[in-house]
Formats: structure tokens, sequence, C-alpha cells
């Protein structure tokens, strides 16, 4: 009997786990609101399931699945799987899309919630949201289309084609049929609002125009209200547009936009442009943003680099959707006046008959939104493939044509062959500023732009509003030039030049490695110096310092004329030799600047180029200066070329006479000291080695002498042969203080 009251309870609470389950599929649901299965040739992966939640509270999308099926499929393939807690707001929508449909990030009201690449849509699919496992969940909504056989609720028979979406009629029906409409993906930052009962309207007087300013209308019926942004409505048209303001049409033509839709449009990433040969717009389209509101009219300045309407023969002016589908087609064929404003009036866009009232023809008035023209800057030199391991040693000019220093806040740097701007272009850093006719050098960090060697590469500049400024493409990058435009407007490769005035050849050098320290004492450092012998100024940007086989190319660097460029031990590619070394300077093309071969290194003196153009050693390095050599055959500071080359000898390099002459006495004193130090070091010699005889003769003495010591200090009696090695020590410190105290006078006598 307890056996069958726990069986009939059992029972109760699985059926009641049941109807619990059964009740929040029936009156808590999410519905599929919005699908589009491709973007047309080369998008088919363009796909977006949009969802609903018609519910006052979230709705929970944990152990939730998106599946689809093939036309004739019986099997789930799942599209996601919701595995967190994920929660949709109430009367809110829910983007799912493939991880490849790009596009989709360039508006914030379309970015997906979620995404991935497990699978894609197709013809005669269909998809599902399942609670559960594939197959075997609790199916909550189906919908296929097409040709679809699988099991599915096919909601119509006929194809979504490119950029068309499946659409929910009714968004609080639990069964509704599906419009193929152009796809308008919502994410879950909107939300629906129902419209108002009595339509919002906007009078003529109501509207404002407030030249130069950012400032919109806002109908007196709507101040209250927050209707949901849409980010497609085709009730968002072109009103009025100018193709000939007086005066220079450029950076002052404008097109008005009207929204008679009933809910706020947001208008980021839509485009205007003129006439079109594929029904898309061009490199040339304007990208507008913001918002406009229900009855809202919103003007357009056209900037200087946009697309111009033509003021004869006719033009057109077409208003697109960010995913670049035609949203309102206008054309004309009449001429256009200065400031004629064009309207649709007796069944065609044409101006007034006659212009009343300057430039405000037309009737109606606007919200003015001005975009400033963007920056008269261009692209001026790239540099795509230095010598070595590319990274962070990219870079790209930008040369500024205006008058005005001019900031490139907010612009951008793009590679690849879409004129369109995309997620993937880099943003310039904010800081950067052009001085008035000045060049700006940014060179591109890990992570920004890696620019092709070989093969075909575009380069493009985008302004603030990403509009195409300029664009530079070339093909195959020679290694250590630049891709730079002349005077005339070509671009070659040639010499790179950061930062200054483009030059067409391969420039001429005159640089001399000047000094080498190799074995250094004490604290010292090893160096490499080199002389700037020309009478310009020498940019060592991209120029090769050769050490046996280890190179290193400098950076950016300049040596004023007849000044030194010094390098230690840390910006050499590899350690001096004391053994001996060749040293090659090169320029940035691999050109053998200057070549030297030191020979087996002297401790603490440097190799130094004479004034002969020869080397020898000097005991006093003097980097950052001119050469000195004591005690030698020559006495002046040196600056001079190689043997191969011209000699010359710069001031700048040079020490003066009266510091560095020495006379003919001097120099025979400085040799009598030499010889008489030589000479006390080879006594101090032979008494080391008479010492050293001692101690063979009379072993037996310095043992004895070094057992009893101690008790020889006692009774102080000291063995003779301890005052014979104190003598000896006594004289070689003697030895050792004159020494010292010529080397001293020398020391002097160089530098007075």
């Amino acid at each position: 009997m307890k056996n069958n009251k726990r069986i009939f309870l059992l029972c109760a609470m699985l059926l009641s786990g049941f109807f619990v389950f059964s009740s929040v599929i029936a009156e808590d649901l999410v519905y599929i609101s919005q699908i589009q299965i491709t973007g047309g040739s080369g998008k088919t992966t363009n796909d977006f399931v949009e969802i609903f939640n018609p519910g006052a509270d979230p709705f929970n999308l944990n152990g939730f699945r998106l599946v689809k099926r093939t036309a004739q499929g019986s099997s789930d393939t799942s599209l996601y799987v919701w595995e967190n807690d994920v929660y949709v707001p109430p009367q809110s929508f829910y983007l799912w899309a493939h991880g490849d449909f790009i596009d989709l990030f360039l508006n914030t009201s379309t970015i997906p919630d979620a995404t991935s690449s497990l699978s894609s849509l197709a013809s005669g699919n269909g998809v599902a949201l399942r609670f559960g496992e594939e197959n075997t969940g609790s199916l909550v909504e189906s919908v296929a289309w097409g040709t679809a056989n699988n099991g599915f609720f096919v909601a119509t028979t006929s194809e979504p084609t490119a950029e068309k979406a499946l659409v929910r009629k009714d968004l609080f029906a639990p069964t509704s049929t599906y419009d193929i409409l152009p796809g308008a993906p919502r994410n879950s930052t909107i939300s629906y609002q129902i419209p108002d009962e009595t339509p919002s309207s906007t009078p003529e007087s109501e509207a404002t125009t407030t030249p130069d300013t950012t400032a919109s209308s806002t109908p007196e019926s709507n101040a209250s209200s927050t209707p949901e942004q849409l980010a497609k409505s085709f009730l968002v048209k072109i009103l009025r547009f100018l193709p000939n303001p007086a005066g220079t049409d450029s950076g002052s033509e404008w097109v008005e936009l009207i929204n008679e839709d009933e809910q706020e449009v947001l208008l980021d990433g839509w485009f205007l442009d003129d006439e079109s040969t594929d029904g898309m717009p061009g490199s040339s389209a304007f990208k507008i943003l913001g918002t406009i509101i229900p009855g809202e009219t919103k003007r357009f300045v056209l900037p200087e680099g946009s697309f111009a309407l033509n003021n004869s023969g006719g033009d057109e002016v077409n208003l697109y959707f960010g995913d670049k589908s035609l949203a309102h087609k206008t054309s004309y064929r009449a001429a256009a006046y200065d400031d004629g404003i064009f309207e649709f009036r007796d069944g065609q866009w044409q101006p007034p008959a006659q212009n009343t009232g300057g430039s405000s023809g037309g009737s109606g008035s606007a919200s003015y939104i001005y975009y400033a023209p963007a920056a008269p800057v261009k692209l001026s030199e790239i540099f795509a493939n230095p010598a070595g391991d590319d990274t962070e040693k990219e870079w790209v000019e930008i040369y500024n044509e205006g008058n005005s220093t001019t900031s490139l806040e907010g612009y951008f740097l793009a590679d690849g062959i879409s004129e369109d701007w995309s997620k993937s272009a880099w943003a310039i850093p904010e800081d950067a500023t052009i001085t008035p006719k000045g060049f700006l050098v940014i060179y591109l960090p890990k992570n920004s732009l890696t620019l092709n060697n070989s093969g075909q590469e575009t380069v493009k500049l985008f302004s603030s509003a990403k509009q195409l400024l300029d664009k530079v493409s070339y093909k195959d990058a020679s290694e250590n030039q630049s891709y730079s435009k002349n005077e005339k407007g070509e671009w070659n490769f040639g010499f790179p030049t950061p930062g200054r005035e483009n030059i067409e050849g391969l420039p001429e050098y005159n640089l001399l490695l000047s000094e080498i320290l190799p074995d250094p004492l004490g604290n010292d450092e090893e160096f490499v110096e080199i002389k700037n012998n020309a009478t310009n100024t020498i940019n060592t940007a991209g120029l090769i310092l050769q050490i046996g086989s280890r190179s290193q190319i400098f950076e950016e660097g300049e040596i004023a004329p007849g000044d030194y460029a010094v390098f230690y031990e840390d910006d050499l590619p590899v350690r001096l030799s004391n053994n001996g070394q060749t040293i090659i300077l090169k320029d940035i093309f691999g050109r053998e600047l200057f070549k030297v071969e030191y020979p087996k290194a002297k401790s603490g003196e440097s190799y130094a180029l004479t004034e002969n153009g020869e080397y020898a050693w000097t005991e006093i390095p003097s980097p950052k200066e001119g050469n000195v050599f004591v005690l030698g055959t020559v006495e002046a500071s040196v600056a001079g070329q190689a043997s191969s080359g011209p000699k010359t000898t710069t001031a700048a390099a040079t020490k003066t006479s009266s510091q560095n002459q020495r006379s003919g006495t001097s120099l025979e004193a400085d040799i009598q000291v030499n010889e008489k130090i030589q000479d006390l070091e080879a006594r101090i010699l032979e008494l080391s080695q008479k010492l050293a005889l001692l101690g063979q003769i009379a072993p037996a003495q310095a043992d004895e002498f070094g057992q009893n010591s101690n008790q020889a200090v006692k009774n102080n009696k000291i063995n003779p042969l301890f005052y014979l090695l104190l003598a000896v020590l006594a004289l070689a410190l003697f030895v050792i203080l004159i020494r010292w105290f010529f080397a001293g006078k020398k020391s002097i006598s160089t530098t007075s």
C-alpha cells in the first residue's frame, strides 16, 4: 500500500512539473520574428535570426538552442546553444548572426547579441527554437521556407533573396504569417514601442532652422515619447536638395530627409549618393550619422570630397540603408539655378520657377546638420617593406595641404581593396596633429595594419565621418624603399624621406667611421663613432651598421654637419671583438658607404681615424669629439676620410692648436721620460730574478725563516733575508711612484 502511495506521489510530481513547463512554453514564449539567409553573391553567410520577447518580464534563454534543418532533413543542426543565463528584455528583440556577417557590427542597433559559425542558412531550410537536446528537446517554434519538407512549419513557399528577410507580421500572436521584406535586424538594445493612437504631426511652424549647429527639431507632440529606434524604414525619404548653391558648390550642397514613420530611425551608416551604375553607393558616397524622429526634417551638408550634384544635364539623389540597399531614389532633368532648391512638384523634381528668398527657397524648414569638411590632408609616402622584421617599422606619411594646423582625431587608416570604412580600420591616435604644409609620420603598431610586401595593396585614409579621403595602391613593395608622391603627383618607389619633402633618386652620403673602442677599461663601454663629414644634416633612419656578420638598422635620428653619432654597446648589433674585426656602414639600400678593419685591440685604446685618412691606436678615446693622438707621429685632431676618399678637415671636429700642438722640445722630453721608465722596469726585473736565485740557493734558510719568524720577532733577531725582501719592495714602490709622476706630466701636456 505504501509503495502504491509513493508511485502516485511520484506521478503527481511529474505531471505537475509537466504542466508547469507547459504553461511556461504556452504563456511565456519568445518568437522568431525575422530571418535572413543570404546577402547575395559573395555574402552567402550573411545570415541572421531575430527573436522577440512579447512578455512583460525578461525571458531567460538558458537551456534553449537555435537549430536548423536542410530542405529534406529530419535531424537538427545547432546554430547556437545558450548554456548560461541570458535574458531577452521584455517586449524587446535578440539577434543571432553568423560570425562572417561583419556588416552588422557597423551599427550599434544591429551588433549581434550572439554569433557563431557552426552552420549557415540556405534555400529551403528551416530554423527552430528548441528547449533541451537536438531532435528530442521541446520545440518552441519553427519556421521553414521555400521547398522545405523537414518537419518544421513552412511559413512561405517563397525563397527570400539577397538581403531580404522573412518578417513576422504579428509579434504578439502565438501564430503568425511572414512577409518577405528588406532585412532590418534588431538586437536587445531595441524594444518595441506600441505606436500612439493619435498620430503625431509636425506643423511647418514647429520646425526650426539652426544654421551651423547640430540642433534638431523636436515636434511638441512627440516631446515626451521615446519611440523605438528602427535601423531601416522606407518612410525616411528625400524631401529637398540644393545642387547649385550660390558661389562655390563644393562643401555647400545639401540634401534634406524627412521621417514619415511613426518611430524614431537610426541613420548611422546610411548613405547619400548621386547616380549609380550598379544600384549601390560608390566611393564618393556620403555616410551620414544621427537619428531622425517622427515628422522631423533634417538637412545634411555634403562636405568637400563627397559626391557633387550636376547643375545641368540632370542627376540622381539616392538614399541607401546601412547595408547599401536602396531606401529612396530621386532623379531630375531640370537645370539647377543658383540657390534653386529642388522639391517634388507637378509630378517631377524641380526648383521653383523663380528664387524668392535667397538660399531658403522651397517650402518648409529643417534641422540644419553640418558636418565640418574633412581636413585637406593626403597620403604622401608609404614605407611597407623595411629591412628585416617589418613589425612596428612600417609607416605611413600624411601631408597637410592647408594653411592651419590640423587635428587627425577620429581619422582612420585602412588597407584592402574595399573603398568603404569598416571595423577593421585603425584609428589614428587622438593627439595626432599636422602643422600647415607639414608632414606627419605614423608608425604602425602591432594589431593595426600589416602592409603587403608582395602583390597588390591599397592604403586608405578616412575622415572622422568615415569618408574616404585618399587612397594609394602599389604592387610588390621594394625592400627599404618607400612609395612616395613627387611634385607631379606621380607615385614611385625610392629613397624614404619620413617627415620631409620627397626626393627622386638616391641620396649621397659623406659619413665616416671615425673611432672604434673594442676593449675599454673599467666602467667604460665599447663604442663605434660616426662622423657627418658633409655640409648638410643627415638623417640616420634606415642606415645599416654591420659588424662582422651581424647588422643593426638605425632608428630615426639626425647628425648635424661636422657632428658625431656614437653607438655604445647596447646599440650595437654584436659586441666588438678584441682580436680584430671588420665594420661596414651601409645606406638604406645596402650600398657600402664606409668600411674599416681594425687589428687586435689594445686595452683601453681606440682605433681612430687620423687627419691623413689612416687609422692609428690612441690612448685617449674621445667619443663625440675630434680624435687626439699622443706620443705618435700624428698630433692634430682629425677630421678626414679614409684613404679611399678625399681627405677633409672639419673645424667642428678639430682641437685648436693651443690645445693640441706641442713643441719639438716637449716631444724630446717625453721620449727621455719613457727611456728612464723603461730602464727602471729593467732594473726591477733584474732584482726579481736575483731574488728568485737566492731563494733556490738558500731554501733551508727560507724555511727556517718561515718557521722561526715569530720567535725571531720576540728575540728582536731578524733574518737578513727579511731585510733584503723589504728593500726590494721599497725599490719597486719608488719606481711606481716615479712612473705615476711622469705619466701625470704627460697627461697634462696633452691637454695644455
